[in-house]
């Protein structure tokens, strides 16, 4: 841990470096929501299996609040996760041109930075984890003064709920918006009922593309729970991390989950198991395509995915079609396909959502013109997005056309 200062409110900060350096049941008490993702056990399997670390530039350094209890001891209140980055990737709101107008312009490095966000998943979950707003305001200041105090570029929140966004905003931060497109539940019976949502042409085509791989002999597991535990799920774990990293080799990228991660962190743990589903799609006894999601009592969140060969429908059977069946099947109400991919998602029933993320720079000069930048960008996705929503509607794409947006379209589920 670093060195510890104080706050008036009799709150003392520190950083943390590593998950071990905090007791489960102090981390358990915090509001978290009810994603996976800020589980302790995901957590430290990120750490375990070596998927973030400083060697790959995500370097934990959790900021957390303690105050001292009647006993004497300091417990922990509050905390927002930070990783120190240097560099820009796995994150899924891209900034190269702040990276590239920060070193023009004040001739210095824009790395390292400090992010919250899940790593490598672009998912809206809490980043300030506290009970109250007082002491969220308050872990907003320590995290500033924390990047200044470092000399660093910046500090980033990604994919943050909308009071979070507003309590940032409060504080000097430059507020962003990202499209990502959603699957909801609009009180779907099942597949079918979803389909009868849609434009006959839509149902048509998408009744075609399942139906394809059908014949051509391919058929479709979802697994999940003790289907990927032990010793007998160690094999399909293996299959699934070389088809994850075949699929990356073939995109010029790197995989950024570790072997260890999928098949000894989470293969070996209950709690991870349990809220893990894996798509397999199979023909004549090989896999083919692989997918692999996390989900809570709400929503399905997607995917990290696996491909031996190009087949085509393949993807979207394995990724969407799998997903929202699964979702129907678990009554979940959302799934998030996550970024990119629009003209792929919207056709097949997925809705653009508009989510924020917030930014600080410590460079007032500088700050000044992303926000400038960021209020473009703002105004041409929210267009965008409302023009897609309209698009929809007019096809009678999706039932309740509007339903969950907020007055500047931002997503409020």
């Amino acid at each position: 841990m670093s060195k510890k200062t104080h706050d008036h409110h009799n709150l003392v900060s520190s950083i943390v470096c590593s998950i071990d350096d905090i007791a489960q049941s102090q981390w358990d008490q915090l509001p978290k929501g009810n994603s996976p993702f800020w589980h302790y056990d995901f957590v430290k399997a990120l750490e375990r299996s070596h998927s973030t670390g400083a060697h790959c530039g995500w370097q934990m350094r959790f900021l957390v609040l303690k105050e001292q209890t009647e006993q004497g001891q300091n417990h922990i209140v509050a905390a927002l996760p930070l990783w120190q980055k240097s560099h820009g990737m796995g994150e899924y709101v891209f900034d190269p041109m702040f990276a590239e107008s920060w070193q023009h312009h004040k001739n210095a490095p824009y790395y390292p930075k400090l992010l919250s966000a899940i790593p490598f998943t672009p998912v809206r979950v809490p980043k300030l984890l506290a009970h109250e707003t007082t002491q969220q305001r308050t872990l907003l200041r320590h995290a500033i003064a924390l990047c200044r105090k470092e000399s660093m570029s910046s500090l980033h929140l990604n994919f943050v709920p909308n009071e979070e966004a507003r309590l940032a905003e409060e504080q000097g931060f430059v507020s962003r918006l990202n499209l990502q497109c959603h699957w909801h539940d609009r009180g779907y019976t099942d597949f079918d009922d979803f389909l009868h949502a849609m434009p006959r042409s839509r149902r048509k085509t998408i009744r075609k593309e399942r139906a394809s791989l059908i014949k051509q002999g391919f058929r479709f597991r979802r697994l999940s729970g003790s289907d990927l535990r032990g010793e007998e799920a160690k094999t399909l774990w293996e299959t699934f991390y070389r088809l994850y990293c075949a699929t990356y080799a073939r995109k010029w990228g790197y995989p950024y989950f570790t072997r260890e991660f999928f098949a000894e962190s989470i293969r070996h743990n209950d709690a991870l198991t349990d809220h893990t589903l894996l798509v397999v799609g199979e023909r004549q006894g090989k896999v083919y395509s692989v997918a692999l999601s996390f989900f809570d009592d709400q929503a399905l969140y997607g995917r990290h995915w696996g491909v031996a060969d190009y087949v085509p429908c393949l993807h979207f059977e394995t990724c969407y079609y799998q997903s929202i069946d699964f979702a129907l099947e678990r009554g979940l109400s959302r799934v998030e396909a996550g970024t990119q991919g629009v003209g792929h998602k919207v056709p097949r029933g997925f809705e653009p959502e508009l989510l924020s993320s917030v930014h600080f720079f410590s460079d007032p000069a500088f700050a000044r013109a992303a926000a400038l930048w960021c209020a473009q960008e703002r105004k041409a996705l929210q267009a965008y997005s409302a023009e897609l929503r309209r698009y929809m509607a007019r096809r009678g794409e999706q039932r309740d056309v509007g339903q969950g947006f907020d007055k500047e379209g931002l997503s409020v589920s």
